[in-house]
This record gives structure tokens, sequence and C-alpha cells, in this order.
């Protein structure tokens, strides 16, 4: 599957266990290679299927945002530790502007 990446496709794909891109990773982001891999959901770690999404999800968040980061030119991008703080957080964020949006509509159908 091609993913765009602010003007930039970068090729998705899954995997098993095999591969040895992804080594003991979940996921990578393969920078010059413009490809983003992440491993199938039944060799993400978790015991219940709602932890392997959960798993699934955080990784495919992780990769995109060392594919933003290349994108963008910005430094930070072998940070892992602030790659993974920032793929945790997104989806906070997106629900304080959800919930922001849906607050707005409900006082201006209200006005």
């Amino acid at each position: 599957m091609k993913l765009n990446i602010m003007g930039t496709d970068y090729e998705y794909t899954r995997d098993d266990l095999n591969n040895p891109d992804l080594a003991e990773n979940d996921g990578c982001c393969l920078l010059f290679d413009k490809e983003i891999m992440i491993r199938k959901r039944q060799y993400l770690s978790g015991k219940s299927e709602k932890a392997k999404i959960s798993r699934e999800e955080h990784v495919i968040r992780h990769e995109v945002v060392h594919a933003l980061a290349q994108e963008t030119g910005v430094e930070y991008g072998d940070n892992e530790p602030l790659v993974d703080w920032i793929a945790h957080i997104i989806p906070y964020v997106n629900k304080a502007v959800d919930d922001i949006k849906k607050n707005e509509e409900e006082q201006n159908a209200h006005a």
C-alpha cells in the first residue's frame, strides 16, 4: 500500500518474524527506501487481541512520526524516546481537538 507522507510516497507493508529489517522490532521506517514496515498483528506483543490492536496502532504512529521527521528535516527523528512519546500523545491531541470542535459545533447550533 502507498502512504503519502507530506507529499512523499512511502510503501507500507506488513511482515512476519523472519524479516531482517525488523530484527527484534515491531516496526521500522526505512527512511531512504521510503518504506514503513509493521509486524503482522499476530506477531505483536500482547496477550489479548485488544492489547495487540493497541500495540499495532502505537507502532504505526511511531513509524509515521519517524517518516514525518525525515520529510520535514527535523533532526530529532532518531531520538527514540521522543518519537515514542509523540506517538503516545497523538491520540490525546486528536481527542482534545475533536472535543473542541464538537463543543464549538454545539455552541453554534444553540446560538
